[in-house]
């Protein structure tokens, strides 16, 4: 009973003041509406400094050393792509008689060393393959700790990594 009460109330409001709510609703409209066409986009910026290929074949070696039995070890590692950095991008689009412009740029924020891009999204790289050369690769159960330990790091299978005797100097 109470609920229907409110109700007749309410559209009693708006029948005496549909032109104030009319008014309301289209300026909150235009608000919401950008003036011009906005894209937020990505852009795929290569981050070749901050992958380094033969830090990561070092880093692997001085880990598989420590496994029991493997000996001295060498890494060679192939990529199927590098790392990559994606930025937050905002762009606009200006129509006029002679064409379209198109203009995009890097969203940045500001922090407190200053202006940094928005990063949106930070892909590693992806591996290939991998080749183990080391001392103990006689022994199957070296050759498979070495196997799973790589492809776990790695993230590939066992049939894109390859466990071979180094030889003797």
């Amino acid at each position: 009973m109470r609920l229907w009460h409110k109700k007749e109330e309410l559209l009693a409001f708006f029948g005496k003041n549909k032109f104030a709510v009319l008014i309301a609703l289209l300026g909150l409209l235009l608000i919401l509406i950008p003036f011009g066409k906005r894209e937020n986009k990505e852009a795929s910026l290569k981050a070749g400094s901050e992958f380094d290929l033969s830090d990561a074949e070092n880093r692997l070696e001085s880990i598989l050393e420590r496994g029991n039995g493997v000996g001295r070890v060498k890494v060679m590692l192939t990529l199927e792509k590098t790392s990559e950095t994606l930025y937050v991008t905002e762009g606009s689009v200006s129509k006029s008689e002679s064409g379209s412009d198109e203009k995009t740029e890097i969203s940045r924020i500001s922090s407190s060393s200053g202006e940094q891009p928005l990063i949106r999204e930070q892909r590693s790289p992806v591996y290939r393959g991998a080749l183990i050369l080391c001392d103990g690769a006689d022994d199957p159960r070296v050759r498979l700790w070495v196997t799973e330990a790589v492809g776990s790091l790695l993230g590939i299978g066992s049939d894109r990594i390859s466990v071979q005797r180094m030889a003797e100097k």
